[in-house]
Order: structure tokens, then sequence, then C-alpha cells
């Protein structure tokens, strides 16, 4: 019996040092952040960024942003959409060796997608939107933090984006009838 809570202790323990090791790991490539930031946070959240300078008021000195229902949808869909394509990445790129981190990517989403639902349709907190929109990159952010594409170094080239085209290519046509 001692033996099988070590060996659930240690499973906890090695999906704690995951995460850990992919919140961290990308802020060493300066690739991976500035992809996260522009592409990801700024051009994906234009239709949040565009509402947001609408909704914008002066009132006197101080900056005022009316929380519409528009606005709660805009920031809905881009955050739906980052949680989506972060379970699509877990899905294919992850593996059985993170069954651990899979599911409990699965599980962020539905959680995600499920308060978005319940927070758009009775309860309209922006605060609540903010949340799952922060919640939502994080998970995306943990989900990629392996992919090699959005590295530094040189994708390996089994990578679709990654060699040089004018090596030959790899295999032969062996068992063929070409």
């Amino acid at each position: 019996m001692s033996n099988e809570n070590s060996n659930q202790d240690s499973r906890w323990s090695q999906l704690k040092a995951e995460l850990g090791r992919r919140l961290v790991e990308p802020l060493k490539s300066p690739v991976f952040v500035i992809y996260f930031v522009v592409v990801i946070v700024i051009i994906g959240g234009a239709g949040i960024w565009e509402i947001l300078v609408r909704s914008a008021t002066y009132q006197g000195e101080n900056l005022q942003f009316s929380v519409s229902q528009a606005t709660l949808s805009a920031i809905h869909t881009y955050l739906v959409a980052i949680a989506a394509a972060a379970a699509a990445d877990a899905i294919l790129r992850l593996g059985e060796a993170n069954r651990a981190l899979r599911f409990l990517g699965y599980v962020a989403v539905m959680a995600i997608v499920l308060i978005a639902v319940f927070n758009s349709v009775f309860v309209e907190s922006m605060f609540l939107a903010t949340l799952l929109g922060a919640g939502a990159l994080v998970l995306w952010w943990v989900v990629n933090a392996d992919n090699a594409i959005l590295r530094d170094e040189n994708p390996p080239p089994s990578a679709s984006t990654g060699g040089d085209p004018r090596q030959p290519l790899q295999g032969d046509l062996s068992g063929l009838n070409a």
C-alpha cells in the first residue's frame, strides 16, 4: 500500500514539475514570447481591442469603459477560440506520454467554455470574462511550450516548416511499383 501511495505522489509531483517547466521555460525564448504577445494576444484579440476602443469614453480626466453585451461577447468568443485551439494542439501534440497534462487541458477547456456561457447568459461580469481570458491564454502557453516551431532553435527536419529544402528527402521508393 505504501508503494502505491508513493507512486501516486510521484505522478502528482511529475505533473506539477511539468506544468512548472512549461510555464517558465518559454520565457527563455524571445521568439515564443514575441509570437505569444503579437500574434495570440494583439492580432488574435483584435476584435476585443476594437470594441474596447469603441466603448471607451472620457469622464472628465478619467477613461471609462462601458461594459456592454457586445464587449463580453467579443471577449467570450476570443477566449473560447484560444482555449479550443489549445485543446486541439493538446490532442495532436501531447501524445500518450502526457496523459495527465492532456486530461487537465480537456478539463480546463470544458470549464472555460461552460463558465463563459454561464457568464454570458446569467452574470455578465467583466471581471470573470477577464479571468477566463487569462486562463485561456495560460492554457495556450502551457500546451504550446514545447512547440519547436515557436522556439529560437531551428526546428527538427521532420517539422513541417523546418529543414533545408536542398537536402535529399528521407526514405526511398523500395517496395513500391513506381
